[in-house]
């Protein structure tokens, strides 16, 4: 049976080829819902660029046919702008008739009065709420969201193996998958499982089964047939030592090759030093000229979301106005190019220039993300951080920006999410770590609160705050 799916602005903002995902039924959207992305489509955030591709897609769309009266998709469906035609008195007397929300709600109670089923796709919480209440169906818009926080792919995999086989694998460098199982256990039942999810470099923790303590680290091969040593373990990028396991597994796959592992994604929550040890790798090939793979630069990018509604009435220059995002960063290189701890802050004006000659000499650059679009960059390390904030399209968008010779590093921290139009199952990072998980390309390194090595009070804030 044919569905009638009226979709919230909201939705449009997040996604505009959203219009195309509902197969061969019928895509509504509701007059006023042009008139608010009529106002979204001036500035550079990313919900304007948007709004602005979403007119071009409905502009292309009106040239078969009149948009009210409804056009053909090529998926069958068909979509049409409907004006509401029905009475607010359908509506509770308390709610504000001038609120574009309840004109929604008037539409889908218009097209509600067939016998073809209504449903609204919003992302916003309070309008499923008011929907609920006047006995509308209503859904969120889940075509790009991936699983929740828990369960999504975390790169790394605790794996074991008899004494025999852990001690060849130590000699030998090497062994197949079919000779490890992971351990499970079913109340005091203990269960090797051999048939576990194998992914092209991912990263493996393997023990000895007779002594669980003893470990070993290795990477499954781009084949997903054998575990193999890593080849980075004892690399001291910059003069920077690995704290954990996990910023060891950040060596190996920052300083892989860009023909390699041209994508490394890095997520967990702040504090894990996901940007700290980005930075040390490009420091260790722009400075130290450990650069087989000949990078111009570092090319720091991060979206614009916590500056958005201001950014555009900065006075100066785009870097100018974009500089106040990349100070977590600057906090960063201030640690990486002065090493002494006792007295790296004795003299400031020392600091900052030995970081200003950084950006004087071009060998790191900034970008706010909404500016990268359309580019092609080559030999150049990209760094993208608080990719949380940043939607399913504009990643897909980014990781294409990479030309010859680059390699992009993508970073964010799922549960501390800023973008009011995004959550932890629907955004850049975590939509790109479980798409990606199959490429041979690509590598994922998930930290967690046992990693935070920022300081003890950011372990605490992490493990007491940051899990409401």
């Amino acid at each position: 049976m044919i569905k009638r799916y009226v979709l919230d602005t909201n939705v449009l903002l997040q996604n505009p080829n959203a219009l195309f995902s509902f197969e061969d039924n019928e895509v509504i959207i509701p007059e006023i819902a042009i008139e608010e992305l009529d106002n979204f489509k001036k500035g550079h955030k990313e919900i304007n660029v948007n709004a602005r591709e979403v007119a071009r897609i409905l502009k292309d769309l009106k040239e078969t046919n009149s948009l009210f009266n409804g056009v053909n998709l090529e998926n069958g469906g068909k979509l049409i702008i409907q004006p509401p035609v029905g009475e607010y008195n359908c509506i509770p007397d308390g709610w504000d008739s001038k609120k574009h929300d309840n004109d929604i709600l008037v539409t889908c109670l218009d097209l509600m009065n067939d016998s073809t089923p209504v449903i609204l796709i919003t992302q916003d919480i309070y309008l499923g709420i008011k929907a609920d209440y006047l006995n509308i169906k209503n859904e969120q818009f889940e075509t790009d969201s991936v699983k929740d926080v828990d369960q999504q792919y975390k790169g790394i995999i605790h794996l074991a193996c008899p004494s025999d086989v852990f001690e060849r694998y130590r000699q030998y460098h090497e062994i197949s998958l079919d000779e490890l199982f992971q351990v499970k256990t079913n109340g005091d039942e203990y269960i090797e499982n051999y048939k576990f999810e194998r992914y092209p470099n991912e990263f493996v923790i393997l023990h000895d089964a007779s002594d669980w303590q003893k470990t070993l680290l290795g990477r499954i091969n781009k084949t997903t047939t054998a575990i193999n040593y890593l080849r980075y373990d004892k690399e001291r990028p910059y003069g920077i030592k690995p704290r954990n396991v996990t910023q060891t597994f950040m060596i190996e796959a920052l300083m892989d090759s860009c023909e390699d592992t041209p994508l490394v994604l890095i997520k967990g929550p702040a504090g894990t030093a996901k940007t700290f040890m980005s930075l040390a790798i490009a420091l260790e090939r722009l400075v130290n000229f450990n650069n087989p793979d000949k990078y111009r630069q570092l090319l720091m990018c991060r979206p614009n979301q916590l500056m958005e509604d201001d950014i555009g009435y900065l006075p100066g220059t785009e870097k100018e106005k974009i500089e106040p995002l990349f100070r977590s960063s600057i906090d960063a290189l201030s640690i990486l190019v002065d090493s002494d701890e006792e007295h790296r802050y004795d003299n400031e004006r020392e600091l900052q220039g030995k970081i200003d000659e950084l950006f004087d000499r071009k060998i790191i650059d900034t970008q706010s993300i909404g500016y990268l679009r359309g580019r092609s960059i080559e030999q150049t390390l990209i760094l993208v951080d608080e990719a949380q904030n940043i939607s399913t399209n504009t990643a897909k968008s980014i990781i294409s920006r990479a030309g010859r010779g680059s390699k992009i590093i993508v970073c964010g921290d799922p549960q501390q999410i800023d973008n009011q139009y995004l959550d932890s199952r629907q955004n850049g990072i975590s939509y790109l770590c479980e798409k990606m998980k199959y490429s041979p390309l690509c590598s994922v390194i998930t930290t967690e609160e046992k990693d935070v090595v920022r300081s003890p009070l950011a372990k605490e804030v992490v493990k007491y705050l940051c899990k409401d």
